[in-house]
C-alpha cells in the first residue's frame, strides 16, 4: 500500500491509448476495429467487461468461518484485568493489618487507603432519603401526572392516577428506609441468640467439668490419619467433642445452633448420632483437643474454647487459599462470639485476641505468616495442625 509521494498515476502506453480510442469510436464493438489495434481492443473489451460481472453471492459457510475467525481474534486480545505488583503488595498488607490502613507501612499506606475506600464503597449502606428529597419527588410526580381520575369499586368516589403513583412512591421510599433497619435488627437478633448460646454452653461446660475432674469434653485421644475437620466421623472429627456435650444433655442442640447458620440442626436426629453429619451443619468451632496437653475448664490462662465457625477451616476443607483476618460467616463477616476458658463470653471484631493470637490458626502457622507478610496467597490448613501450648487459642471447625 502506497502513501504520500509513493502514489503515482499509471498512464496507458501510446498503443493502449490508440486501442482505447478505436474501441470507443467502434461503439465498444471490437469486431469493427481493423488493423493491428484489433487484438488490443479485444483484450481491452474483455477487461472492461469484467466490471459488469454479477455480484458475488453470499456463502453461509464462508460467512460463519469469517465470523469465527473474528471472534477468535477478539478473544485472543482480551486479557483479564490484574492489579499491578505495587497494588498487590498494598492489598496484602491491608489484609494482614486487619483492614486498618494506619497499621500498613508508610510506603504502601496511600494505596492501602485507596483499597479500603474501594471496599467501603462495596459494603456501605445505600443513601437515606431526606425529607426534602421526598417532598421534591412527590411534587414532581404531582406536576407531571395528568389530573385524570377513574372510579374505584361500585361507589361514585373517583381516584386520580397521580394519587396512586404518589402512594407507590411513598411505598418505595419507605421500603428504602425500612429494609436496612430490618436487616440491622435481624443481625442484632442473631447476635443476641448467639451470645445466649455461648452463656448456655459455659454453664454446660461447668457442669461437665465438675463431673469430669475439671476437664473439657474429649471423647477420643486423637484424630488418626484423617483431618480433624472430618465431620461425621467421630473417631477423627474434632467437632464430635462438642457434639458430646449435647449428646450427654449438658446443653441442647439449639444451644449449639447459631441463627446465622441456616444448615444447623436443632435436635439430634437419632440416639446413635455422635457427630454432626457434615461440615456445613456445624455452627461453632471448638478448641482443637489434641497436642502435648489440653487445658482444663476455668483453670490456667484465658484461651478461646468455643467460637463462631471458622472461615479458615471452611476454605481449607474445600481446597481454597485462606484469609487469616477473615471473620466468621455466621454474622455476615462482622465479627464472632468467643467463649473463653474462664467462662466469659466476648464479641470479637477480628479473629485476633489481645496480643495478636489468631483463634483460627495455631501459633506455628501464625509465626510462618508473620515471616512472609509479603506473600500474595496463603495456602490453607491441612487439618492436622494442633495448638502449640495451653495458651494457644486454636479452634475448628
Amino acid at each position: 500500500m502506497f502513501e504520500g509521494e509513493d502514489i503515482k498515476d499509471a498512464p496507458l502506453c501510446s498503443r493502449d491509448t490508440e486501442a482505447l480510442d478505436a474501441l470507443v469510436q467502434a461503439g465498444f464493438d471490437p469486431a469493427l476495429v481493423e488493423g493491428p489495434d484489433g487484438i488490443a481492443t479485444q483484450r481491452l473489451q474483455a477487461l472492461l467487461s469484467s466490471l459488469d460481472a454479477p455480484a458475488i453471492s453470499a456463502d453461509a459457510a464462508l460467512t460463519d468461518l469469517t465470523m469465527l475467525r473474528i471472534n477468535r481474534a477478539a478473544e485472543a486480545q482480551m486479557r483479564e484485568a490484574e492489579l499491578n505488583e505495587f497494588d498487590k503488595d498494598a492489598l496484602d498488607a491491608l489484609i494482614f493489618a486487619g483492614f486498618d490502613p494506619t497499621k500498613v507501612s508508610a510506603a504502601l499506606r496511600p494505596r492501602a487507603k485507596r483499597h479500603r475506600e474501594l471496599a467501603n464503597l462495596t459494603t456501605a449502606a445505600g443513601p437515606v432519603a431526606s425529607e426534602n428529597l421526598t417532598e421534591q419527588t412527590l411534587a414532581r410526580i404531582d406536576a407531571q401526572v395528568q389530573p385524570e381520575s377513574f372510579p374505584i369499586g361500585r361507589g361514585r368516589r373517583r381516584v386520580r392516577l397521580g394519587d396512586l403513583i404518589s402512594i407507590a412512591a411513598l411505598i418505595l421510599i419507605g421500603g428504602s428506609l425500612i429494609l436496612p433497619v430490618l436487616g440491622a435488627l435481624r443481625e442484632q437478633r442473631f447476635q443476641s441468640v448467639c451470645q445466649s448460646n455461648m452463656l448456655a454452653s459455659a454453664m454446660g461446660l461447668s457442669d461437665y467439668a465438675a463431673a469430669n475432674q475439671d476437664s473439657l469434653p474429649m471423647i477420643t485421644a486423637g484424630f488418626g490419619s484423617k483431618p480433624w475437620w472430618s465431620v461425621g466421623d467421630p473417631e477423627s472429627s474434632n467437632s464430635a467433642h462438642l457434639f458430646h456435650l449435647a449428646r450427654a444433655k449438658y446443653v441442647t442442640m439449639e444451644h449449639l445452633a447459631c441463627a446465622g447458620n441456616p444448615n444447623a440442626p436443632t435436635r439430634i436426629s437419632d440416639d446413635e448420632s455422635r457427630d454432626w453429619r457434615h461440615l456445613d451443619e456445624v455452627s461453632y468451632a471448638y478448641r482443637i483437643m489434641s497436642g502435648p496437653s489440653n487445658p482444663n475448664w476455668q483453670i490456667g490462662g484465658r484461651i478461646v474454647v468455643i467460637a463462631d465457625r471458622s472461615p479458615v477451616v471452611l476454605r481449607s476443607a474445600r481446597g481454597f487459599s485462606i484469609i487469616p483476618s477473615e471473620n466468621s460467616p455466621n454474622h455476615d463477616g462482622t465479627g464472632q462470639h468467643a467463649l473463653l476458658s474462664d467462662g466469659s463470653a466476648l464479641w470479637l471484631n477480628s479473629p485476633e485476641l489481645f496480643g495478636g493470637d489468631n483463634i483460627w490458626l495455631p501459633r506455628q502457622v501464625e509465626n510462618v505468616i508473620y515471616a512472609i507478610r509479603g506473600a500474595r496467597e496463603l495456602k490453607g490448613l491441612s487439618g492436622r495442625e494442633i495448638p502449640a501450648s495451653n495458651h494457644d487459642s486454636f479452634v475448628g471447625p
